[in-house]
């Protein structure tokens, strides 16, 4: 039957990211300078949904997925330099910051 061909799959992800810099300046929501950053993390909620399709070649069964990730961030902080600070929701100077909400697209092979 074809149906039984198909799946959906769904996770839920937590996921620290960080980079450290001595190059960029960090601003506060007013947009004043606070410092150089020397640590920044960001902590993100991974929602990724894949459409599977399931193939029988002889012997060998192949497993094929498409689908998107939904990312919202949930933690913004960054570690100042010159006062060995942290900061919550602050923003890279000359960007708008980290997105709040973004998604990706993905094709893989099991």
């Amino acid at each position: 039957m074809v149906l039984k061909r198909f799946s959906l799959a769904g996770e839920i992800l937590y996921t620290p990211f960080s980079y450290k810099s001595n190059f960029m300046e960090g601003i506060d929501a007013n947009g004043n300078i606070v410092g150089t950053i020397n640590k920044h993390k960001i902590n993100y909620l991974n929602i990724p949904i894949t459409f599977n399709y399931k193939i029988d070649l002889y012997k060998a069964k192949l497993k094929f997925g498409v689908g998107s990730s939904f990312n919202i961030v949930l933690g913004n902080k960054a570690l100042i330099k010159e006062t060995n600070t942290s900061f919550s929701d602050i923003s890279v100077a000359n960007t708008k910051g980290a997105s709040k909400m973004y998604t990706a697209f993905y094709l893989h092979r099991y």
